[in-house]
């Protein structure tokens, strides 16, 4: 039985996915930084799309209905189970027990953490607020695969132009995005990183 399981597994994509846990945890260190070339700027550069791309070695091809039931199952069922839980705890410990810090309970302790489920950047922005910030990435890895199933039915002939166009078009929004410094989308993580080089 371990033999049959051991040889189902690939081992370099065990050590690939080994590596980046251990990137994520270096990454997540107090780290002072020095610019772009330190070393925390480097992990961060590649350390969570590794996972992603990792992810995407092993799917396999299927339907987007099938996929779509798969991926509901699998990503988000347990990031509504667990964000919700662990939103309860945040409301009753720290949104009822803080009104200084959260005067209005029911847009600051309701309505801005179910936008923060919805949106699931990972950080707290100017209108919504994320009760469990390391869920993010169950959200993404289900949207992610969504997108790349439907691209993947959809694009049978022309399917390497749209994948290329599509990259363009999501890298050319987060460079507007991160250039312009819409205020909006301001996460506190952004702030703290001007603050500190200012």
């Amino acid at each position: 039985m371990e033999s049959s399981l051991q040889n189902q597994r690939i081992q370099w994509l065990d050590t690939a996915k080994c590596i980046g846990i251990f990137l994520v945890i270096l990454g997540h260190l107090e780290v002072k930084t020095y610019g772009f070339f330190s070393p925390l700027e480097w992990v961060y550069s590649f350390h969570m799309p590794l996972f992603f791309w990792l992810a995407g070695l092993t799917h396999k091809p299927c339907s987007f209905k099938d996929n779509l039931k798969k991926s509901l199952r699998q990503l988000a069922v347990p990031y509504v189970f667990f964000y919700l839980v662990t939103w309860a705890w945040w409301f009753v410990v720290s949104c009822l027990r803080h009104p200084e810090i959260y005067p209005d309970r029911f847009y600051d302790g309701i309505i801005k953490p179910l936008l923060g489920m919805l949106i699931a950047n990972g950080y707290n922005t100017t209108f919504s607020t994320m009760a469990n910030v390391p869920l993010w990435f169950l959200a993404g890895l289900f949207w992610c695969k969504l997108l790349f199933t439907l691209i993947d039915s959809l694009s049978a002939k022309h399917k390497n132009l749209v994948q290329v166009v599509l990259c363009a078009v999501l890298l050319t929004a987060a460079f507007v995005l991160k250039s312009y410094h819409i205020p909006e989308f301001q996460t506190q993580v952004i702030k703290d990183y001007e603050a500190d080089v200012a």
